[in-house]
């Protein structure tokens, strides 16, 4: 049996621990390794959160900045808060005729004679009568410089007090001031479709923005969704300002609908406006129990619910019930 000398003995334990070395040694080199994996991919995580918490940050500054930019240019272009005495009488460019034809005058006129429209005579109150002048001369004076300024929109029991503008298409305004300017709030817009001549039309719809901060439509949704919205229903009115004079609405519906049965300017007949009728009266969240009928006019406001589906719509319509002049 071979025996070990003492060098042979030396030389394995020697060995034993270079082994030992060289494992510990990468042992270590993997554990950097691995610590510097670590240390990358937490940078990298800090990183990134930095990046979306400054994003954050920036939109909604932006965000706050563009809405106030926007509110500010609205502002620019309202009627002063002074109110004026003046008393509004009704319109006098849509009077009876001099007199009510007699039945001799009729045959002797063979059909050839105007019609007769009777004016209900209306009156308000001083002050309402001097929001509704100062309102006007207001929308005069800001449509001569902005041609696309179709008409105003005030309505009582809200903040909407805001220019109604009309291009070509439903695109523009969308994403558009009455400047022309961009901005996400856009504007206040009537359907391209809208007739200039404004009685003529039998349904204006009216499309507003739904901002959380409150301003264009967004006073559709708190309006809708009040605890006292069956009063707001009796006594909320809408008020639209041509160049002829003011339109005065009384609210005749409103729902939330996603199918878009709303959106018809046009109708094929007298029964087609009927039925139109029936079915938003129908859908009505409060029954108003107004009366209309196929001489009736009405308005449609239109924001999104900004609900998860993306269809949702609040919808008002309003009746015609009211013109004034000055």
């Amino acid at each position: 049996m071979e025996r070990k000398t003492q060098s042979d003995v030396n030389l394995f334990e020697q060995s034993i621990k270079e082994y030992r070395a060289a494992g510990s040694g990468d042992m270590e080199k993997k554990r950097k390794s691995q610590l510097l994996r670590s240390l990358l991919i937490r940078s990298v995580v800090i990183a990134l959160c930095i990046g979306l918490l400054g994003y954050s940050v920036y939109s909604i500054a932006d965000t706050f900045i563009n809405n106030y930019r926007s509110e500010q240019a609205y502002a620019e272009i309202r009627a002063e808060d002074s109110i004026s005495p003046d008393y509004v009488k009704p319109a006098e460019d849509m009077p009876e005729p001099n007199h009510l034809p007699t039945v001799l005058e009729l045959l002797d006129a063979g059909g050839e004679f105007d019609d007769y429209v009777p004016q209900e005579t209306k009156t308000v109150s001083s002050d309402t009568g001097a929001r509704y002048k100062r309102i006007y001369r207001n929308f005069l004076a800001q449509a001569d410089l902005y041609p696309d300024m179709y008409a105003w929109i005030y309505m009582t029991d809200t903040n909407i007090n805001y220019p109604v503008m009309k291009s070509d298409d439903n695109n523009f305004y969308l994403l558009h001031n009455y400047k022309g300017e961009a901005f996400r709030a856009g504007s206040i817009m009537a359907d391209y479709r809208t007739g200039d001549d404004f009685y003529s039309n039998r349904n204006v719809i009216i499309y507003g923005h739904n901002m959380k901060n409150g301003s264009m439509f967004r006073s559709l949704k708190v309006w809708c969704g009040s605890a006292a919205s069956k009063k707001l229903t009796s006594r909320s009115q809408i008020e639209i300002y041509t160049r002829e004079g003011v339109y005065i609405y009384k609210i005749l519906s409103y729902y939330i609908d996603d199918k878009y049965e709303y959106e018809r300017p046009f109708f094929k007949s007298t029964y087609d406006y009927l039925n139109y009728l029936d079915m938003i009266y129908d859908k009505s969240i409060v029954k108003t129990k107004r009366a209309y009928d196929e001489d009736s006019r009405i308005c449609t406001l239109v924001t999104c619910t900004n609900g998860t589906d993306g269809d949702s719509r609040h919808i008002v319509h309003g009746i015609f019930d009211t013109f004034y002049t000055f």
